[in-house]
């Protein structure tokens, strides 16, 4: 019964350990794009056109749009701008074509936060009910950086973090570096 046992445990750690292997050797691919980049995705031409990170006041003379972090504390907006045409013959449910851009933004190795759909409601106007053939859009995504989210001189040099958008629907993970 020993026996069985032990077989049945060495097993158990081979399998776990060439497990471990194979997926530290094939780590996912991620693909990174710059403010100015171009892509062909589903039908659309993406530029990747504009990006801030800006104080609430910043924020408000280039949008119109006031925010306010009420108790929150003090913040900055980071902000990513993408421009896509139709390329396709066919129409473009607004849906769908917001879905295929759905992300978040990072830093990496500190921070990570899903997009402010309130100010993005504010921001993103869309012409009809459809995404047209030949028809050309930005569209804008926005997130909240809250300064109770970082350590003192981390937010001391906070214009000197990476910040990134990543994309989850194209074919590899796709990340767009957010100029400052």
């Amino acid at each position: 019964m020993k026996r069985i046992i032990v077989v049945i445990v060495a097993c158990f750690l081979l399998f776990w350990t060439v497990r471990i292997i194979s997926i530290n050797q094939n780590p996912p691919v991620t693909d990174y794009y710059n403010i100015g980049d171009k892509v062909e995705f589903r039908g659309t031409e993406v530029l990747f056109c504009e990006s801030h990170l800006e104080d609430p006041e910043e924020f408000k003379a280039r949008t119109g749009i006031d925010y306010d972090n009420g108790d929150e504390g003090v913040c900055k907006l980071v902000s990513v701008c993408f421009e896509v045409t139709n390329k396709s013959d066919k129409d473009i449910k607004w849906d769908s074509l917001m879905e295929w851009f759905d992300g978040g933004f990072v830093s990496p190795e500190c921070w990570c936060t899903a997009y402010e759909s309130k100010i993005m409601q504010e921001l993103n106007m869309f012409r009809g009910e459809r995404f047209s053939p030949g028809e050309k859009q930005k569209i804008w995504f926005v997130a909240i950086v809250n300064k109770l989210c970082f350590k003192e001189k981390a937010w001391e040099r906070i214009n000197e973090r990476e910040f990134l958008y990543i994309l989850y629907c194209f074919t590899n993970k796709t990340a767009v570096r957010i100029s400052v």
